[in-house]
């Protein structure tokens, strides 16, 4: 699990997560793993070949609504120097605007700033209402131009279930795949829909942006099974997670 943050190629800048079935959790052991001690990134080669003397700075943050990380420092102001004092004694600090229901919504202050200030800016770039399957509207991911690594998320647990009853925007989602809302989601159709996605900009990509496909809530040998055939379909290489037995697949062959 270590080697996860280098997996995803997750570089020094801005790092957008987006998809569906584990955006959150994903987020929250990149800090975690970009923190540690030992990590790839302490003390000497970061994951993208750099050198780092001490701890990186993490912002975690988005561009759509998250809730608040717990045992995370947060910062709600717009002043660069007053996060930056945040992040001096604290290694990760959550960074957003309070909006409804105890949520945050995107920061006062631009992307770019916020990666001047921090070695890693991780931010939720995406919405979907707790579901494992997405499809995206016009109006979605909401991806920094200044990304550079950009993660598309899919939850292994919607696998087998109808579109109608996993997946976030169904009629959107059947009609990039050519599917009905009663058919079983399988790693073919999704693969269509990111295909497609991918290819008309639906999920923008900014152009020295690396993208990365994370297979998650992988447990047992059929969701395995699920992430090949989605890498087998897409023409991509895939990583597959299963978070609490901290175990961590690549799927490329």
């Amino acid at each position: 699990m270590s080697m996860l943050p280098a997996a995803l190629h997750i570089r020094r800048g801005v790092t957008a997560v987006v998809g569906s079935g584990g955006k959150t959790t994903t987020l929250a052991t990149l800090a975690t793993l970009l923190e540690a001690p030992g990590s790839p990134d302490m003390n000497g080669t970061g994951v993208d070949g750099t050198h780092a003397a001490t701890a990186p700075r993490i912002i975690l943050t988005t561009t759509t609504h998250i809730r608040p990380f717990p045992f995370t420092p947060l910062y709600t102001g717009e002043r660069g120097s007053e996060l930056a004092q945040v992040l001096d004694g604290h290694p990760t600090v959550c960074c957003g605007t309070p909006a409804q229901d105890g949520k945050l919504a995107a920061p006062k202050m631009p992307f770019d700033g916020l990666a001047r200030l921090a070695d890693y800016v991780l931010a939720e770039a995406d919405g979907s209402r707790a579901l494992p399957i997405k499809a995206h509207a016009a109006h979605e991911p909401v991806v920094p131009t200044e990304t550079r690594s950009l993660v598309i998320v899919v939850g292994a647990h919607g696998f087998g279930s109808s579109v109608e009853s996993v997946a976030h925007r169904p009629e959107i989602f059947c009609r990039r795949s050519g599917s009905c809302p009663c058919d079983p989601v399988t790693p073919e159709l999704v693969a269509k829909v990111l295909a497609s996605e991918l290819s008309d900009g639906a999920i923008p990509c900014p152009r020295e942006a690396s993208v990365s496909i994370l297979v998650t809530h992988v447990a047992g040998e059929r969701h395995l099974e699920d992430a090949r055939r989605l890498h087998h379909a897409l023409g991509r290489p895939v990583l597959a997670v299963d978070y609490p037995q901290q175990a961590l697949w690549s799927i490329a062959e």
